[in-house]
Formats: structure tokens, C-alpha cells, sequence
């Protein structure tokens, strides 16, 4: 570098000068930038939409103004996609864990439920079933199957072909041995009727001993 400098001046500075103008490929929101492949914004959008998952975002993120705005100043070619775009990634990505953990859920023999029915802010009546069960390697997964509206009147047999009907989605009607709630009157034996073993949350019978809101547990 010396010897170039001093033997052949001209050669050297017109070659920093070219250097120094050429634009920085990580330059953010201002200056020459760099441009969004496809690939790069296939990736991004796979990612915002992982983070929307993962921390249960509302859609509408994607139409907010900052977002938006901080979105340009970090990959300004990057184009956001449409509220109605991420819907359409959110049932892709569904199918694909849904098919998954059916999968894993078809290749373990027992799988465990826990069943409950609740109301939302609005008070509209949902049954929610979450399942237990141990893989091949021992590992013991919890997921959840479903929160779906409950809009059948909330007794013993309506529940049971309810749960009955939510399993066979997820084909696992036979391998289903128990089934945990609440042990109300309209909760019991309703794992029963599917042929599973009904199993009183014990959790659920020790807040009714505690608050002293029932004599009988069993």
C-alpha cells in the first residue's frame, strides 16, 4: 500500500476516490439500498408471521401506521403484505401443524384430554380441549386441540359428541383413554359415553374445599 502510494499517486487516489463513492449495501432508509429479492421478502413475511403466532398479535398489526413505518427504515423495499395475505399464511401455516401433530398425536398408544367449558368477554360459550401424551423419546407434549363454540345446550350428552367429534378430527377416537374436567353435574361421566375414563380435576376439587363452596368432594 506504501509503495503504491508514493510510486504511483495518481493510480491510488483515483482509486480510494472510486472506493469511497461506492454505495454501502447496509445502508437503512437513507441513501443507495440494498434491494428485497423475492427470497428475502418470502423470508420476512414468514417471520412476521411466526411472531404474530407466537405472540398472538392481531391481524390488523400489518395495517398499523408505526409498524409500518418502522418496517421502511429497516428494509425499506420490502413491501408489507395485506391483512387478507396473512390470513391466508395463518390457515397455511395451521394445516401444517395441524397435519404434524396429528401425525405425532396418531403414533403414541394413549393420549390423555383435559375438558372444560367456559364464556368469553361477550359471553358466548366455548369448550376447549387440550391433550397429554408421551412421544416415542419419552418427551411428554401438551396441545391444544380446540376452543370452539359450544352453542348445543351444555348437557352430558351434547359434551360427549362434542369431545367425540373433536377427536375424530384429529383420528384419535381409540387411543383416547381419559378425559379430565371438572366433575359438574353435567361433566360426569362424559368420557364415559366415548368409552375413556373420567377423571375429576383435583386442582378444580381443592378450590371447592378451600372456598367452601361444597361439603362432598367425591
Amino acid at each position: 500500500m506504501y509503495c503504491l502510494r508514493t510510486q504511483h499517486t495518481l493510480v491510488f487516489e483515483t482509486g480510494m476516490k472510486s472506493k469511497s463513492n461506492q454505495p454501502s449495501l447496509l445502508s437503512f432508509g437513507v441513501g443507495p439500498q440494498r434491494p428485497c429479492f423475492e427470497t428475502w421478502q418470502e423470508k420476512i413475511t414468514a417471520l412476521l408471521v411466526k411472531v404474530i403466532v407466537a405472540n398472538m398479535l392481531p391481524i390488523s398489526l400489518v395495517e398499523n401506521e408505526e409498524f409500518c413505518e418502522l418496517m421502511a427504515f429497516l428494509e425499506p423495499n420490502y413491501s408489507v403484505p395485506a391483512w387478507l395475505t396473512i390470513c391466508k399464511r395463518l390457515n397455511s401455516t395451521k394445516a401444517e401443524i395441524s397435519k404434524a401433530v396429528t401425525t405425532e398425536l396418531q403414533s403414541s398408544p394413549a393420549i390423555h384430554l383435559t375438558t372444560d367449558l367456559f364464556t368469553n368477554i361477550v359471553n358466548d360459550p366455548y369448550i376447549g380441549v387440550t391433550v397429554s401424551y408421551i412421544t416415542d423419546d419419552w418427551e411428554l407434549k401438551a396441545r391444544t386441540l380446540s376452543n370452539v363454540a359450544m352453542e348445543e345446550r351444555h348437557t352430558q350428552t351434547n359434551i360427549s359428541a362434542k369431545l367425540s367429534e373433536i377427536t375424530a378430527t384429529w383420528q384419535i377416537p381409540v387411543t383416547t383413554k381419559t378425559v379430565v374436567h371438572d366433575g359438574a353435574s353435567n361433566m360426569k361421566e362424559v368420557g364415559g359415553v366415548n368409552k375413556w375414563t373420567d377423571i375429576g380435576c383435583s386442582a378444580h376439587k381443592l378450590h371447592l374445599a378451600v372456598t367452601g363452596k361444597c361439603l362432598f368432594l367425591f
